[in-house]
């Protein structure tokens, strides 16, 4: 099994020489939440925060590239056969979505960050195929349903 802690920061460049990097980095405290038995026991989850986060086509395919870098480094589609469920959720980090700041008031992440910060969440299932949801104000605004890492 391997540590679902350990994850470097992640950095992709756009081609706009004048945007700013979206970077990755886990979301420690809901990593920490959910190792303790508060998530879903049945699927494995990963968290992350994402910063200088836009609507932007260009920001959700490069959520995209680290989804399926992320799938790739845990081994997820080696064998399908033995594949297990997998969910990954995006966060923009804030000011009140972050980890120092969620440990002093937890009641914040349903107060403010599950409705407000909430990018998307990424399910594959047992045989690999996946589904994006992508979330504005804690609803569905778009959901992908053949989403695939071998395009």
């Amino acid at each position: 099994m391997f540590s679902i802690l350990v994850i470097g920061i992640y950095f992709v460049f756009n081609s706009n020489k004048n945007s700013i990097p979206v970077t990755f980095e886990t979301f420690e405290l809901l990593e920490k939440r959910n190792a303790q038995g508060l998530g879903y026991p049945e699927d494995n989850e990963k968290y992350f925060l994402v910063t200088s986060y836009t609507d932007k086509e260009k920001a959700e395919l490069t959520i995209d590239s680290f989804v399926c870098q992320q799938m790739k480094d845990i081994g997820h589609f080696n064998d399908i056969e033995n594949t297990i469920r997998w969910k990954l959720y995006f966060f923009r980090k804030t000011k009140i979505t972050n980890s120092n700041h969620l440990k002093d008031l937890p009641k914040d992440l349903f107060r403010y960050s599950l409705q407000n910060d909430l990018i998307c969440k990424y399910e594959f299932d047992e045989k690999g195929k996946a589904m994006i949801y992508y979330f504005k104000e804690q609803e569905y605004k778009k959901i992908v349903s053949e989403f695939s890492c071998f395009q």
